[in-house]
C-alpha cells in the first residue's frame, strides 16, 4: 500500500537487487491517491503485482517475486522459511 510500496521503492533505487513482496490486498480506487504508480486501470488487480510492474520497469535488472497472501498466513510461513530473507518489513 503507501508505505510499503516506498519503502519498496527505495530499496530498490539504493541497490536492493533481489525482493519478494508479500501482499493479499488489491488496488482499489481508495489507494490511487497515495500509489503513484498504480492506474485506474489497476483497479482489482493485486497491489503486490503492480508495485513489481513499476518497480521492474524502472530498474530492468531486479528480481521480484509475489505472493498474494498475507504475512501472518501459512502459506506465507512456510514461503518464508524456505526463502533467504535479510530483512522482514510487515
Amino acid at each position: 500500500g503507501r508505505g510499503a510500496s516506498e519503502l519498496a521503492r527505495q530499496l530498490v533505487a539504493v541497490g536492493v537487487r533481489r525482493l519478494t513482496i508479500l501482499d493479499h490486498d488489491h488496488v482499489g480506487p481508495e489507494n490511487l491517491d497515495a500509489m503513484p504508480h498504480a492506474a485506474p486501470r489497476d483497479i482489482g488487480r493485486p497491489k503486490g503485482v503492480v508495485l513489481a510492474r513499476a518497480l521492474r520497469r524502472n530498474q530492468p535488472g531486479l528480481t521480484v517475486s509475489c505472493l498474494n497472501d498475507s504475512v501472518v498466513t501459512a502459506t506465507a510461513l512456510r514461503y518464508l522459511a524456505r526463502s533467504r530473507a535479510d530483512t522482514v518489513f510487515s
